[in-house]
């Protein structure tokens, strides 16, 4: 068929130049401020109340965009566009994360130039983690980084929570945690006189995990776990 057609001759009309004005790429653009997101939970999320809540918890300056876009992750839930109009209003965000919509985590990732919304990985969550039950002498920056390491991926420390009263006093730490692992509880340490205890973890925004896997994003009702063993078979993480 190729081959018969390129023997045919051509009509003044099909002769005439077409002239056609070539989109521009503003992939490098559009999305300026924006981010992309989705709520780690199997829940249906009612977007107009959604909306509705993170405005008038934001209270962007310069208001924002919310759209749905319509795709649905591997928790089966859809994903959203979060489009601000200033720098102040983006940023601000960003730093206050993680944020909650009925106890449903927010997991938001900053666009970045050539990015397609649909196909960034929506796993990565920054949290505050207070360490609690610490010893004498380790009330300090290392051991902040090390403990938040093992959680995670070090971004932040606070200190300011340490007082003269070893039993009151916790460190803060931020760090940025893949939603795929299980939370950490705790974690050994050893004092200088050869004996161990425990540092534990306590998170301050996650609402909805599971103590059977220790994931977020769903309780020990819902746990993939219990297709296979019963819940009293289970040992909580």
């Amino acid at each position: 068929m190729a081959d018969n057609l390129q023997h045919l001759s051509l009509s003044d009309e099909e002769d005439q130049v077409l002239e056609v004005v070539p989109l521009v790429d503003t992939s490098s653009f559009s999305y300026n401020l924006c981010f992309v997101g989705m709520f780690l939970t199997y829940s249906r999320i009612n977007f107009n109340s959604m909306r509705d809540v993170l405005a008038k918890l934001w209270h962007p300056l310069g208001g924002v965009s919310i759209t749905d876009l319509g795709a649905k992750r591997f928790f089966r839930v859809l994903q959203f566009l979060f489009w601000f109009y200033t720098p102040v209003d983006f940023e601000r965000v960003w730093n206050g994360t993680p944020w909650l919509f009925n106890n449903h985590l927010l997991i938001l990732h900053p666009l970045q130039p050539g990015e397609v919304p649909l196909l960034v990985p929506l796993i990565y969550v920054s949290e505050w983690v207070q360490i609690h039950d610490l010893k004498a002498g380790f009330f300090s920056e290392s051991v902040a980084r090390s403990l938040a390491n093992f959680i995670g991926d070090y971004l932040d420390h606070d200190l300011t929570r340490v007082s003269t009263v070893e039993s009151e006093s916790y460190v803060r730490v931020r760090v940025r945690m893949d939603v795929k692992n299980p939370l950490k509880r705790r974690r050994r340490l050893v004092a200088l006189d050869g004996t161990s205890f425990f540092a534990r973890f306590a998170y301050e925004h996650f609402q909805v995990f599971c103590f059977l896997c220790g994931r977020l994003g769903h309780t020990d009702s819902f746990c993939d776990l219990l297709l296979h063993h019963k819940k009293e078979s289970l040992t909580p993480q």
